[in-house]
């Protein structure tokens, strides 16, 4: 992969071993990685160091990724948004899928990460790319 242009990357991601993996492969295709484990995290480290995307989960404790993206939108509309999800029993994942992409995120992968689906959404926004948002 090419040097991104959209330089920091905000994984929020409460499964420990994908948050690893996202973030190990973020970090060698040369983006700066920064990580949270719910929402609520999510929010305080964007507005500490701030990002150009974020990538959430949607099922997550404490604030999940719906609510995640609603805030995105209202408090940083101009970060990019890949929602990530594995689905859960109680909501389908063309459900998760529509219900991310009305709240706004740019993106929806399904989990198991697909590195070239992924690839392509970070791609997407090169050239819309702005300086790093968040910090407040």
């Amino acid at each position: 992969m090419s040097v991104p242009t959209p330089r920091r990357v905000l994984v929020v991601e409460d499964d420990m071993v994908t948050q690893c993996l996202l973030s190990g492969l973020l970090d060698s295709w040369g983006y700066e990685v920064h990580t949270a484990s719910n929402g609520r995290e999510g929010m305080a480290v964007l507005r500490c160091v701030g990002a150009d995307v974020v990538i959430t989960d949607i099922i997550m404790p404490e604030q999940d990724g719906f609510a995640t993206i609603a805030l995105l939108r209202r408090d940083f509309p101009d970060v990019k948004v890949i929602a990530i999800s594995g689905g859960a029993a109680a909501l389908d994942m063309e459900s998760a899928i529509r219900t991310a992409h009305v709240i706004g995120a740019d993106f929806v992968l399904p989990k198991p990460l697909n590195t070239v689906s992924l690839e392509k959404a970070l791609a997407a926004f090169d050239d819309m790319a702005a300086p790093a948002h968040g910090i407040a």
